[in-house]
């Protein structure tokens, strides 16, 4: 724990992406979850693929990542339950956590020091979690504004919900797997708006006329 918040005080620490992405775009099948009852339970992929988790984290860490995430966000017996993997929730968790359940067993067990005291705990745990709760509810907020600016895919994407809704008779963990249209919406939404703690946007509420730099012969002119 001394060691990084020693380099939280030289630089910038890069967090690791989103773990259910990569687990999508890596192609797995039904047997890769270890059957089709446990399809979607991306947790369960400790046991039965950890090699791709091991290839997801070390992706991101060649990309530049000097913390990377276990894959364990619905590792919790009443996430688990819907699988009937209630009772395996630590034997899951342990296998890519090794010692701690959760990011604040892991603060108490490693804190030294000043960082042990639980008003840095809180102070840490908070700042995750504003972190955390922040880029996605920004993303969220995106998207739906991107929805309220393109109606056009509004029918198309309520369709591809209540099929899938449909498909799996009620809303399942599963169902999200299926909704590729809204994925590659939101997906869209994020790579156009990128989450960020602070943002300038500029609007223009008349009409006008951009120029390119002068030195250009025939520069195009574009309206906003």
């Amino acid at each position: 724990m001394s060691a990084l918040r020693d380099a939280l005080t030289r630089r910038m620490l890069v967090l690791d992406g989103a773990m259910g992405t990569m687990l999508q775009a890596a192609g797995l099948t039904a047997a890769d979850f270890g059957g089709p009852q446990y399809e979607g339970c991306n947790e369960h992929l400790n046991l039965t693929r950890p090699d791709v988790v091991r290839w997801i984290h070390t992706a991101y860490l060649d990309a530049g990542a000097d913390i990377v995430s276990t894959n364990t966000f619905g590792c919790a017996p009443y996430v688990l339950g819907e699988y009937g993997l209630a009772e395996r929730a630590y034997e899951i968790a342990q296998n890519r956590k090794q010692e701690f359940p959760d990011i604040l067993q892991y603060l108490i067990e490693r804190a030294e020091g000043k960082d042990a005291e639980p008003m840095s705990l809180a102070a840490m745990v908070l700042s995750l979690s504003l972190a955390s709760n922040h880029t996605t509810a920004m993303a969220l907020t995106e998207a739906l504004y991107d929805l309220c600016a393109h109606p056009e895919y509004q029918a198309v994407l309520r369709d591809e919900v209540q099929a899938a809704i449909d498909e799996d008779g009620g809303w399942k963990k599963t169902t999200i797997l299926k909704m590729r249209k809204l994925d590659s919406f939101i997906k869209e939404s994020q790579r156009m708006h990128p989450p960020s703690l602070s943002k300038l946007t500029v609007a223009f509420h008349v009409f006008r006329t951009l120029h390119s730099p002068p030195h250009q012969t025939n520069p195009p002119k574009l309206r906003c």
